[in-house]
C-alpha cells in the first residue's frame, strides 16, 4: 500500500511538472495537489505555490508557501516562495 503510494505520488508530481513546462499552470496545480493528497511534501507545496503565484492566486500561493516552511523552516525556497506571494498581494 505505502509503495503503491508513493508511486502514484511520483507519477502526479511528473505529470504536474511536465505541465509546469508546458505553462499549463492550472493543471499543474491541481496535480501537484492530488500528489499532496498522497503525502505532503515541501517541495509539492513551493512547486504548487509558484503555480497559484502564476495564476494570480495570492492568497493560495501565500498558504502553500507557509505550509511549504512549516515542513522545512530553514530551506531558502520556502522564503522566496513566501516572498513572493507577500509580493503579489502588496
Amino acid at each position: 500500500e505505502q509503495r503503491h503510494r508513493e508511486r502514484r505520488q511520483r507519477l502526479l508530481k511528473s505529470q504536474a511538472d511536465t505541465a509546469f513546462k508546458l505553462k499549463e499552470y492550472k493543471m499543474a496545480s491541481e496535480c501537484y495537489g492530488l500528489a499532496i493528497d498522497h503525502g505532503e511534501s515541501a517541495t509539492l507545496y513551493a512547486n504548487r505555490s509558484v503555480c497559484k503565484l502564476l495564476l494570480g492566486d495570492g492568497e493560495g500561493s501565500l498558504s502553500d508557501a507557509l505550509r511549504c516552511r512549516m515542513l522545512r523552516p530553514d530551506w531558502a525556497k520556502a522564503c522566496y516562495r513566501q516572498a513572493a506571494a507577500h509580493m503579489l498581494l502588496k
